[in-house]
């Protein structure tokens, strides 16, 4: 039944409410089962054009936060329960930022992992290589660590992937120190200190909007942060309100590059939205530490007028 409306629909430029009176269902029936045709793959729609939905709050916030290149999704719509607008506009946004040969640097984001498994690439890339920017969160599960999401990224390029066999947190400064000497690690961290690009996402210092937190930190370090004037992080280091690192004795125990070697790279993609979030982008784009952000429309505008 679902090709059928959809042939009346799109080949016959039959209404929702004229296929609903020739089948006998209801015009709501008829539109959902439309966009279920859709996200089935029985309907395929191509849009031939590049021009932003919201072009002029794309350059309004490259010309506010010095950024490169901005791209802006729309808002998430109540009914829109099998969609996320974020994951399809970075997805697109990706897939032109990746240049043939190109060594990416990959950071731990939900929506990274989301936009990785949606990303569609025109062509192969093999000598496109992808890195992880720090290492394994040890008790979480899902989302998938930042090797893996490197994994999934090279596998939707037909490129090559390293993985980093190590914590995010080390138990103390000798282990800490121990592994840095580790040569596989070196190896890894080079890899990230040479890259071209980076993707990452921006975590907030509430436990809902940070994987770190989540999976890494307890209460108790979360609160330290935060008196210390945290209010985001990216790749578990932590900054303030200006972008400046901010340290505790939990998070010196980072293994992976500080924000100042991560800013060596040259092109630094964030990816990130929504109310919890938006005090960390501020800092992120205060303390440049970003060069491209992906966002949606309402994150976009509360920066905007921040």
């Amino acid at each position: 039944m679902l090709g059928r409306i959809a042939k009346l629909y799109y080949e016959y430029n039959y209404t929702h409410q004229q296929i609903a009176d020739l089948i006998g269902w209801s015009r709501i029936k008829v539109t959902r089962a439309l966009q279920e045709a859709r996200q089935r793959g029985i309907v395929h729609i191509t849009v031939l054009s590049d021009e932003p939905i919201f072009l002029e709050s794309e350059q309004a916030l490259c010309q506010r936060f010095n950024l490169q290149q901005a791209w802006i999704g729309p808002p998430e719509l109540e009914d829109q329960s099998n969609s996320n607008n974020l994951t399809t506009v970075g997805a697109t946004a990706i897939q032109r930022l990746i240049d043939p040969g190109s060594q990416v640097a990959v950071g731990v984001s939900e929506t990274l992992a989301a936009i990785a498994h949606a990303i569609k690439p025109a062509e192969l890339m093999p000598k496109t290589t992808f890195v992880p920017l720090q290492g394994t969160n040890p008790g979480l599960v899902t989302p998938p660590t930042p090797s893996n999401i490197a994994a999934v990224f090279a596998s939707a390029y037909g490129g090559r992937a390293h993985a980093l066999a190590a914590p995010v947190f080390t138990g103390s400064l000798e282990m800490l120190r121990m592994l840095q000497q580790d040569p596989s690690v070196q190896k890894a961290f080079n890899f990230t200190a040479s890259s071209d690009m980076a993707l990452v996402g921006v975590g907030g210092t509430a436990k809902r909007s940070s994987i770190i937190l989540r999976a890494d930190l307890t209460e108790d370090d979360a609160k330290a942060l935060r008196q210390k004037g945290a209010v985001g992080d990216i790749n578990a280091r932590f900054f303030d309100s200006s972008g400046q690192s901010i340290e505790t004795e939990r998070t010196a125990l980072v293994l992976g590059p500080s924000l100042e070697e991560f800013k060596q790279i040259p092109i630094r993609v964030a990816v990130a939205a929504g109310p919890l979030k938006i005090a960390a982008l501020r800092g992120a784009l205060n303390g440049g530490l970003i060069t491209s952000l992906i966002t949606d429309e309402p994150t976009a505008q509360a920066l905007l007028q921040s």
